[in-house]
């Protein structure tokens, strides 16, 4: 019935997670607290407000002190999300509460038995985050400094607590054992004066009990925030939250609220004991059963206890009492009330009671809500009195009950309810009654059934999974080292135990490292100690045999790993126990009721809403205060009908495991007793003949069957297509689907065996009574004989074990283990984006319920999807898919040939060339007519895109050539070279060359033909096989390809490839940009030779200029690669100049000398930007008509004769044609097919879509980037410096002066017009210190000086060295600046500042260039430095000069006025001042005095013959005037 009620599931993911931290909270508590017998709990904590962290779950389990934190996310996989706090030397009581404010704060409230702790910590994140929450928290910054935590006062021992959560405070209500209620208000952790508060609640106080009051004892409560919507007009409603309210039951069956900040009670009560049966026998228990064999005396005390649960609901709260009955000890059942709590008033809205096993307690409820009504249907009419009650209106409740036993087996069992509720007028309706939920199959020890009359056969021996003796170690190692069973700390203890912890080295395996566990496993087993344990005990008539030494290592194998497996079922049965139910709920987009245990999270599935209405009664409400309105229950005798014949299909199940294990063991090479006495596992038609079914119920079966026959059935001739992109995922998302799918599997095969034995009844029934016609119930029966067959088929298949990352699954869960696994079962079996009636992207729950059935619908044979091949087919598990294929799948007469097809696949894989050849050739008749499943399995498998007409059906549209492709692909993968030709060359002589597919088989045997460097033919199978001129251009790139793979460049650069030169090109210049720049060959030197063996200078210029750049883009750049660009610019200037070389007469002429500029493209990043037309005369203009790619390009005439020749005189060349050739290669011609640019060149114009921008470089910019790079090279070998050397041209220039590289610097700023200035400062100063060193005899650091720098910067010095060297490079350099610059005197103010920073003379031959170049800037320079007695010198030359140019009338002089005045004012200043100085400077000064005076002499006599010569002229002016 799992089916119908739904049912406990386990998922992988759900294990506990070994905590990856630990904090210890050191409480300070006394010792008498950690005494406390405190039962464990857990919970979730999700975070749908917050939108960052709105996916993920927190689940939380306190057992003892220790409060386990495991995180998990419904969007991505999370690692190391597992935290655990210690606190010490107290308990952790039930009520932890874990919230993530707005502000991205996480809060933590453990509740103790001495304290209340709380931690804040700040989560800084943007957006969704992968990584995980807990995984970020750190201990010192946020635990330590963030907690917060408040000693109990109050006397009592706490048992239970709630929490609330606000941004400043806590509010936290304790119960203890003794029936008080106490109150704790943590107040804010950043407001001092923010208080806590502990206060008791409901005591009647010392007055009140001497006026007789009495105190309420508790047995349980919970605080809820009292929310309310907020005043005004809104477009949006907004709520405030005012005081917390504290509601409780006291134990004597009383629902009481305090409002926590008045502490006052408020006023509404509702005593649950007006609710009861009257006659206290409502329950619906068999009071004969054997659980319950006494009958209780009507005087015996009845115990209740009580529990409380609060939800919100909207603004109101929804309130869950629950009532646990026992007399005398034992249970009698349990109620459950439903109580409305709105404005401060409470309401009982339902009662409903059911039964329990009389040794079981309750241990927990939870409540989930699974519809949420919209706000529209707030206007629509609410149902009336005695009407059944609107769906759009009612707001759906699942309500979960969990019972424990108090044996120590550690069981429980699980009940839920189903019911809505009008919440406006307070009515509650049963959807569907309480019925069981049966708890997930655990690995627990489990008795074999018995064969025959139990009565006379012994009990079996308990073994686990019901494996015989005989199993075989393949099958044991299987299920020790399942992750679908064992967790991976259950099987690492149980090695540490078997193999009596093997030399220590099992704490060297890290965590969930399945692989280094294996490993050591098989260590142990070739180990003395593992000789010493179990290979000794072996029987004495074994070791005696002759093969004894293999049958004893077996025997003890075995024995190891049976002692393995019972040591992991031991400890898997004390790790277990249920602790807690924990509601997963966002809204209405999750709504998950997980199970908590201690070493793992179940989650319970839902009922099947259809199954439940044909299987259920309307109940006649009963007299007396329950309130049972609309209620349905189960039919009791359908029911125990239904249980009847699932045993038959239980003892059905155990024998086909039985035998597909026994067949198992066969393979492994155990060897099987045939016995005839052993039932026909499948034998399932003779089950429940002899049930005796009711009339009235056989028409409720078939209805039954029916359903259940259309919902385990899918439409194939729907879309199977992608319903909704992919939100969810992660290994929690994927765990839960592939966990959904097992289950539903299984459930159906034992529904279908059920319902199957419930037809088997009928039909027998029908052939008593006289001859059956074929009706319904045999229709039926066919039906469910192809669903147990293709579901069991199904369930076989996902059970089989599959290795992954060294860890061993089911298939069932490997195929969802990832991403690309969970999205190809929801697209391959889904029915498209309109074969939904709503499609819900946000919602998890109908995205695991659609994903799940559109996984079990491509996975089902009856599909023919088969998409568990497929699956295996791309992740390269061929065994696996062999062994299905093989042993677990049907083959049909429709699915034969696909079986076949992927048989031959596996084959391949397996290395059976042979055998796969011979699959794939018996299938291709079958392809040809129209096998649907191997046409699908082919279209999916194509290794190309397959374009169809629209409204065409491409499986339909196959041809041979796709099978013959599909097949070329697998046999190629595996490296199958005879199978590729044969099938090759068998494709290509029976099917059409033009066909796509020919032409990709043709490609793979040019693959095998140039392995065996076959070249000649090759390049035959190109041109026969090549129509188009793109596939050939790709084949000849293949070619070349693999010819530089073998080294074949000269043959390369030599080689004729007549009208295919150009896509030789291509090919060279796409290599080259694609190889990287620090390689030693590089591609572009072999294109650079491939031109010049063409006598193609230009474009081999271009393609040394292209390395250049290539090795420009490279992300590290190194002195090498730097010298290798400086080299490629160099060459291509050198090509440039030859280039520009006039042709003899009698040469050929293979360019225009009269253009050495280089064009081609401009590399932008916008390729397809188009160019107008240019301007230039003719170069833009038509071309002519010719050979394109002829090596001379000698004119229009294109005949061979005439193709290499010119005229004596050279005139016969036609330069219009030479630069065509130029543009045309410009303007992008490489990208052109052959044939194509030839019918442009004949049709005499180039497109203008297909013209690009042009780059046009001239000598002078290849010349500016050598020069640059030289620069950067020679900084490169400098000692000096350490970095990279810069681009921008002022900053290299510094740092090359700098570093004393003055030729470079030189040639930068004479190259780039900088200001040079400051390199012949520093250039004449260093010179100026190997002087000085030498005055100081340090001629040790002087010959370093001058070995150094000098020895650098010797280009335009003299080549003899002398003493005076350095002075050589200075003078060299001034004169090499004076030739570049002659009127440009800052070279020379540079030199002479040094000498004058230095108070130095300046020296005669810099004084002589510098006072007759620039005497202006000269003597600005001298009086700058205060030289003033140099300066009047220089000025009464300059005077001397200028008076004796004055010699007549008309002649012209030059005198630097503003510096004169300057130098007389500066100079006398100078004079005035150290005349008051000391004598030395007093003679000094009367030197610059007399100079001053001489200059001043000389300035009087040059204006007064300059005054002379102009009264001359205006007197001769006058004269000839009159």
């Amino acid at each position: 019935m799992e089916l119908v009620y739904g049912s406990e599931i386990s998922f992988t993911d759900g294990f506990a997670i070994k905590p990856a931290r630990t904090f210890v909270v050191n409480t300070n508590a006394p010792l008498h607290s950690n005494g406390f017998d405190v039962q464990p709990s857990a919970g979730v904590a999700t975070f749908p407000h917050c939108s960052n962290y709105g996916d993920r779950i927190f689940l939380w389990r306190a057992i003892g002190q220790k409060l386990f934190i495991e995180e998990r996310s419904l969007l991505y996989s999370i690692t190391d999300g597992s935290l655990c706090i210690d606190f010490t030397r107290t308990p952790i009581i039930p009520g932890t509460s874990i919230t993530i404010f707005e502000e991205g704060v996480l809060c933590i409230v453990v509740p103790t038995a001495s304290a209340i702790h709380r931690f804040y910590a700040r989560l800084h994140s943007k957006g969704h985050d992968t990584f995980s929450i807990l995984a970020r928290i750190k201990e010192d910054d946020d635990f330590r400094r963030f907690r917060t935590s408040h000693s109990l006062s109050t006397p009592g021992r706490p048992i239970r607590a709630s929490v609330t959560h606000h941004p400043s405070r806590n509010t936290i209500s304790y119960c203890t054992a003794e029936g008080q209620l106490v109150i704790v208000t943590l107040g804010s952790y950043t407001e001092s004066s923010d208080k806590h508060e502990e206060f008791t609640m409901g005591e009647v106080g010392l007055l009140g009990k001497l006026l007789g009051g009495t105190d309420k004892r508790v047995s349980d409560a919970c605080v809820m925030k009292n929310l309310r919507p907020t005043s005004g007009v809104t477009r949006e409603r907004k709520i405030s939250v005012q005081s917390d309210i504290v509601f409780a039951v006291t134990r004597d069956g009383w629902v009481q609220a305090w409002n926590v900040e008045t502490k006052k009670q408020l006023p509404s009560t509702i005593d649950l004991n007006n609710y009861f049966a009257s006659d206290g026998k409502s329950l619906n228990r068999d009071l004969e059963s054997a659980d319950f064999e006494e009958e209780k005396s009507p005087m015996e005390p009845t115990e209740t206890v009580y529990s409380i649960r609060a939800y919100s609901f909207d603004v109101d709260i929804l309130l869950i009492v629950g009532c646990d009955l026992a007399v005398s000890g034992k249970s009698v059942g349990m109620r459950v009330h439903i109580l409305k709590v709105s404005n401060d008033q409470i309401q009982h809205l339902q009662m409903f009671e059911t039964s329990m096993s009389v040794d079981e307690r309750l241990v927990d409820l939870e409540l989930i809500q699974n519809y949420f009504p919209s706000k529209e249907s707030e206007s629509l009419d609410e149902t009336q009195d005695g009407e059944l009650y609107n769906p759009l209106t009612a707001a759906l409740f699942s309500l979960s009950a969990l019972f424990k036993s108090s044996s120590a087996k550690k069981t429980y069992s699980m009940k839920r309810i189903s019911f809505a509720i009008q919440w406006k007028k307070g009515r509650v309706f049963t959807d569907f009654d309480w019925h069981s939920v049966r708890q997930f199959t655990s690995p627990a020890t489990t008795k074999e059934e018995p064969i025959g009359n139990t009565d006379e056969v012994e009990p079996a021996i308990e073994r686990p999974y019901n494996l015989s003796a005989d199993s075989s170690i393949e099958t044991l190692i299987d299920v020790v080292f399942d992750t679908d069973i064992y967790p991976f700390d259950i099987v690492f203890r149980a090695v540490q135990i078997v193999s009596d912890n093997f030399r220590g080295t099992l704490g060297q395996v890290r965590n969930n490292n399945w692989p280094e566990l294996s490993k050591l496993v098989d260590t142990y087993l070739t180990s003395v100690e593992f000789n010493r344990k179990f290979q000794q005990k072996t029987d004495r008539s074994i070791r005696l045999r002759l093969n004894a030494p293999q049958e004893s290592q077996k025997t003890a194998l075995k024995d190891f790993w049976w002692a393995l497996l019972r040591a992991c079922e031991e400890l898997d049965f004390a790790a277990r126990g249920a602790i807690s139910l924990a509601p997963i709920q966002f809204c209405g987009d999750l709504r998950i009721m997980a199970v908590v245990h201690r070493d793992r999270m179940t989650f319970l599935g839902d009922n099947n809403t259809e199954f439940l209405e044909i299987i259920s009664s309307e109940n006649i409400p009963k007299q007396g205060n329950v309130e049972e309105k609309f209620r349905k229950l189960p039919n009791k005798h359908f029911i125990d009908l239904i249980e009847e014949a699932s045993k038959f299909a239980d003892r059905r199940v155990f024998l086909m495991n039985r035998e597909r294990a026994r067949l198992t063991n066969a393979k492994n090479g155990v060897a099987v007793v045939e016995d005839d006495n052993v039932e026909n596992a499948y034998d399932y038609d003779s089950d429940g003949r002899f049930i005796n079914i009711k009339t009235a119920l056989e028409g409720p079966i078939v209805k039954l069957a029916a359903a259940f026959v259309e919902a385990s059935t899918f439409d194939n001739s729907k879309p199977f297509e992608d319903p909704h992109p992919q939100i969810f995922g992660g290994s929690f998302t994927q765990s839960v689907v592939s966990a959904n799918i097992r289950v539903s599997v299984e459930s159906r095969v034992h529904f279908a065996l059920t319902l199957q034995t419930l037809l088997n009844a009928i039909t027998e029934k029908k052939s008593r009574a006289g001859a059956p016609s074929f009706g319904d119930v045999e229709a039926l029966s066919c039906e469910l004989r192809e669903i147990i067959r293709v579901y069991r088929e199904l369930n076989e298949q996902l059970d089989i074990k599959i290795v992954q990352n060294g860890a061993k699954m089911s298939i069932g869960t490997w195929l969802t283990s990832d991403a690309e696994g969970l999205s190809m079962m929801k697209k391959e079996g889904g029915y498209g984006p309109h074969g939904y009636d709503e499609i819900r992207e946000n919602d998890f729950n109908w995205f695991v319920g659609v994903t799940t059935e559109a996984a079990i619908r491509a996975l089902l044979s009856s599909s023919e999807i088969l998409v568990l091949p497929r699956r295996l087919v791309l992740q390269k598990q061929y065994k696996v898919l062999l062994t299905i294929l093989n042993s677990y799948i049907s083959e049909t007469r429709a699915l034969k040939p696909v079986i076949t097809f992927y048989r031959g696949i596996a084959y391949s894989g397996t290395d059976h060339p042979v055998k796969a050849l011979n699959s794939f050739q018996s299938c291709l008749d079958a392809f040809s007519e129209g096998n649907n499943a191997l046409r699908k399995a082919v279209y999916f498998l194509l290794p190309k895109r397959f374009d169809v007409a629209q409204g065409k059906d491409p499986v339909e549209e196959l041809t041979a050539s796709e099978y013959f492709l599909t097949v070329v692909r697998f046999l190629q993968e595996h490296n199958h070279a005879e199978e590729v030709c044969s099938v090759a060359v068998k494709a290509i002589e029976n099917l059409p060359i033009e066909n796509e597919s020919v032409q990709l088989i043709s490609n793979t045997l040019f693959n095998h033909l140039t392995n065996r460097r076959e070249w000649f033919q090759s390049l035959k199978l190109i041109l026969r096989t090549t129509l188009r001129s793109e596939t050939r251009r790709a084949s000849i790139r293949e070619l070349l390809s693999l010819m530089l793979a073998c080294g074949e460049w000269e043959a390369i650069a030599t080689m004729k490839f007549g009208e295919h030169e150009q896509v030789v090109e291509d090919f060279l210049r796409d290599a080259a940009c694609r190889q990287s720049p620090s390689e030693k060959k590089h591609y572009f030197e072999l294109l650079f030779a491939f031109y010049v063996a063409r006598k193609d200078f230009r474009k081999g210029a271009c393609a040394m200029y292209e390395y250049a750049r290539h090795i420009e883009s490279t992300t590290c750049m190194t002195p090498e690669l730097l010298r290798r660009k400086r080299d490629c610019l160099a060459v291509v200037l050198n090509l440039q100049s030859v280039l520009g070389m006039e042709p003899d007469d009698d040469r050929a002429i293979y360019d225009d000398a009269t253009d050495t500029n280089l064009v081609f493209p401009e590399p932008s990043d916008d390729e397809d930007e188009l160019i107008t037309e240019s301007d230039s005369s003719g170069e833009n203009g038509k071309l002519p008509s010719g050979n394109k790619d002829s090596g001379s390009g000698t004119g229009n005439n294109s005949s061979p004769d005439n193709s290499n020749g010119t005229s004596s005189s050279g005139t016969g060349v036609d330069l219009v044609a030479l630069k065509a050739r130029q543009m045309a290669y410009a303007l992008g011609s490489d990208d052109m097919d052959t044939d194509d640019t030839e019918d442009d060149m004949k049709g005499g114009s180039i497109p203008l879509f297909k013209r690009r921008k042009l780059l046009v470089l001239s000598e002078k910019d290849i010349r500016d980037e050598l020069v640059l790079c030289s620069a950067r090279v020679g900084l490169l070998s400098s000692d000096q410096f350490k970095g990279v050397p810069p681009t921008d041209l002022n900053e290299l220039f510094s740092l090359l002066v700098d570093n004393q590289h003055f030729d470079e610097a030189f040639d930068i700023a004479r190259q780039f017009n900088l200001d040079s200035h400051r390199l012949f400062f520093t250039m004449t100063r260093e010179a100026i210190m190997i002087d000085a060193l030498r005055d100081d005899l340090n001629i040790e650091m002087a010959a370093t000086h001058q070995a150094g720098w000098v020895r650098l910067n010797r280009r335009h010095c003299a080549a003899v060295a002398t003493a005076e060297e350095h002075w050589s490079v200075v003078r060299g350099l001034v004169d090499a600046a004076q030739a570049e610059w002659p009127g440009d005197s800052r070279p020379l103010r540079g030199s002479t500042e040094a000498f004058l920073s230095f108070k130095l003379n300046v020296p005669v031959w810099l004084h002589s260039v510098f006072e007759n170049n620039d005497a202006n800037d000269y003597l600005r320079c001298l009086v700058d430095y205060e030289s003033y007695s140099i300066a009047l010198q220089v000025l009464s030359d300059i005077v001397e000069q200028e008076t004796l140019q004055a010699s007549q009338s008309n002649a012209r002089t030059w005198l630097p006025y503003g510096i004169i005045d300057e130098l007389m004012i500066r100079s006398a200043d100078y004079i005035r001042k150290m005349s008051l100085k000391s004598p030395e400077d007093q003679v000094v000064a009367a030197e610059v005095a007399n100079l001053r005076k001489s200059a001043d002499q000389k300035m009087l006599i040059y204006f007064r013959k300059v005054a002379d010569f102009e009264q001359a002229q205006k007197m001769s002016s006058r004269f000839f005037d009159k």
